[in-house]
């Protein structure tokens, strides 16, 4: 855990450290996955030449996360996501990562994602700032590496539960 982009892990038994990766650059992003909540604290990846360019479209590839084991880290099912009253938002976009189809596909993982309102998540205030973020900052006029970290707060009781009690929803987000 020593890439610059990734912030200080807290560092317990019931928090997991995981690292995805693509053939063609290396890490495409990692999370660390909180198990007792069964939600990750953050995603943090970076942006550069290599992984900027659009090579490949949307790959709706819904998951589990296979890095995560299913008994001892709790890791999060399509079913959680199913008629939970939310919308499932990625940490790191999909068009974050259409440079290849692996690393697109790897953004659909379900430790990808925060329970997040439709209007919050699609058109909304999420949507717009990762619109901003890209369009702005995502240019080699403007970075030869930018280092994005985006999350929920679930520590500290700042969350809620979804209607099937399933997943913890942030109560804030940031990136």
């Amino acid at each position: 855990a020593s890439r610059m982009e990734i912030p200080r892990l807290k560092g317990n038994n019931d928090n997991l450290f995981v690292v995805h990766t693509v053939p063609t650059y290396d890490v495409n992003y990692c999370i660390e996955w909180d198990k007792s909540l069964r939600a990750q604290r953050w995603t943090a990846y970076r942006w550069d030449k290599r992984n900027s360019v659009n090579n490949t479209s949307r790959s709706n590839e819904w998951a589990e996360d296979p890095l995560i084991p299913i008994k001892d880290y709790n890791r999060t099912t399509l079913d959680d996501h199913k008629y939970n009253g939310y919308e499932r938002g990625h940490m790191l976009g999909s068009q974050d990562r259409v440079n290849s189809y692996e690393a697109n596909a790897q953004t659909f993982y379900m430790s990808n994602m925060h329970p997040q309102l439709s209007g919050f998540n699609g058109d909304g205030i999420w949507w717009n700032l990762e619109n901003r973020l890209r369009s702005v900052y995502n240019k080699d006029s403007f970075r030869d590496t930018l280092y994005v970290v985006k999350g929920g707060t679930i520590s500290g009781g700042m969350y809620t539960y979804d209607k099937n009690n399933n997943l913890i929803v942030p109560n804030y987000f940031f990136m």
